[in-house]
């Protein structure tokens, strides 16, 4: 059995806040909901809060749930929104 080194989870309450202050990063539309990404979680866990990206319900939806993407596009999907959401907040003068 091969084990590995699992580094604390980010945390932050303050940062899940303000990302759901911002637009939907796919659609635009305001409401939106803290997004975790799909990759490298485990059994009722979320990834680190630093990989959040602000998306509204049905956006979030579609992401989680939805029949029409597959893993790759879902993971595009959500790339696209975090980089353009990164881009946003730095332009900002969000993130220091």
């Amino acid at each position: 059995m091969t084990s590995y080194f699992k580094a604390p989870q980010f945390r932050s309450e303050k940062f899940r806040k303000l990302v759901t202050t911002l637009p939907c990063q796919h659609c635009g539309t305001s409401g939106t909901q803290a997004a975790h990404r799909n990759q490298g979680k485990g059994l009722a866990l979320k990834t680190s809060d630093a990989l959040i990206v602000a998306l509204c319900p049905t956006c979030h939806s579609q992401l989680d749930q939805g029949k029409d993407m597959d893993r790759t596009e879902r993971r595009a999907f959500w790339d696209d929104a975090y980089i353009r959401q990164m881009q946003y907040m730095i332009e900002e003068g969000m993130l220091k």
